[in-house]
Formats: structure tokens, C-alpha cells, sequence
């Protein structure tokens, strides 16, 4: 061994690198964990409320596209897209725009022109009867590129708090959060 080596011993502990790394690891790990347990069914919320919003968006364009009139009618579980064909309204056979189902710890709580025109929870559903069909509510997707003024708002058991999804005349859609 040469001479600048002798008496020299080796430290004992982690180097500063080695720590680094065991932070960064640390660091991904608890991040990834709050992510996948942290707001849970408010982010499923989110994702529902985006998705019919979106929908009706594309349903709006189909319906000027097509030069026919279009409507999304409300359900007890969900929703679906309806397009008038020889004056009468029959469910769209479409992918995309197929019917839509709720999970069960979600409702809508639906009005039209400023009027209250359903609340749904958990128990309405299992109680609603087909007869009623002809009373469900539908916002109406016009060729011209105007809608039916409507809230909706997709209410979440447990959740802190629920969405807020709006159309105009116009065709606008809003989204939000509301307490």
C-alpha cells in the first residue's frame, strides 16, 4: 500500500448521494400513494361531470352537422342521446354518444329554464317506474347551434363538494364546483 493510504479507514455511514436518493424515492412513493387515495371520489366527480359535458358538446356539433334536431334526456341511473327521426325521438345508436350510467353514489339534480324539473338520489332509483318515461327531463340540442337553457348538477355522496354543469341558449356550456 502506498504510504498516503496507511492509518487511513474507512468511513463508516452514507455518502451525501446515497441520501439524495433515498429522499427522492421516499419522495415519489408518498406522492404516489397521495395521489391514488387522496380525493378518490371527488376526482371521479370531476371526471363525470367533464365527460357529460363534453358529451353534450359533441352532441350539440352532431346535431348542426346532421341539420337534425338532437336531445340528451335525463335518467334516474344516467343519461342518453336522443335524435329526432320522423317526428318522433328514438335513442341515437351511436359509440360514443351511447347512454351513460351514474355510479350509484352520484345523482343529477336537473333544471330548465330556472325550474326544478328532477332531483335524483339513490332511493328514487330504485322506485322510478318506466311509466314515468314521458317525464324526464331533456335538454334539447338544436341544428341552429342553441340548447335548452339548463343546470345540472351532478351531486356526490361524501363529497366536500358537487358539480355545476350549465348551457346556454347560445350553446354555451359552463362547468364548476359548488358547495
Amino acid at each position: 500500500m502506498p504510504a498516503d493510504y496507511r492509518g487511513y479507514r474507512k468511513a463508516a455511514g452514507f455518502t451525501l448521494i446515497e441520501i439524495l436518493v433515498v429522499i427522492v424515492i421516499i419522495g415519489v412513493l408518498s406522492t404516489a400513494f397521495l395521489m391514488s387515495v387522496g380525493g378518490g371520489r371527488q376526482d371521479e366527480g370531476r371526471e363525470e361531470a367533464q365527460r357529460f359535458a363534453a358529451l353534450v358538446r359533441l352532441a350539440g356539433q352532431e346535431a348542426m352537422l346532421r341539420s337534425r334536431e338532437m336531445a340528451v334526456e335525463i335518467l334516474p341511473q344516467g343519461y342518453r342521446f336522443l335524435i329526432n327521426e320522423e317526428q318522433a325521438w328514438q335513442p341515437l345508436q351511436d359509440e360514443v354518444l351511447r347512454p351513460r350510467e351514474l355510479p350509484e353514489d352520484m345523482s343529477f339534480e336537473v333544471q330548465l329554464d330556472g325550474m326544478s324539473v328532477m332531483s335524483m338520489n339513490a332511493n328514487a332509483r330504485d322506485s322510478a317506474d318506466s311509466g314515468a318515461e314521458e317525464q324526464r327531463p331533456r335538454i334539447y340540442l338544436f341544428s341552429t347551434g342553441e340548447m335548452t337553457p339548463f343546470e345540472l348538477i351532478l351531486m356526490i355522496e361524501g363529497a366536500d363538494y358537487n358539480y355545476r354543469i350549465s348551457g346556454g341558449l347560445g350553446g354555451k356550456l359552463d362547468l364548476s364546483e359548488q358547495d
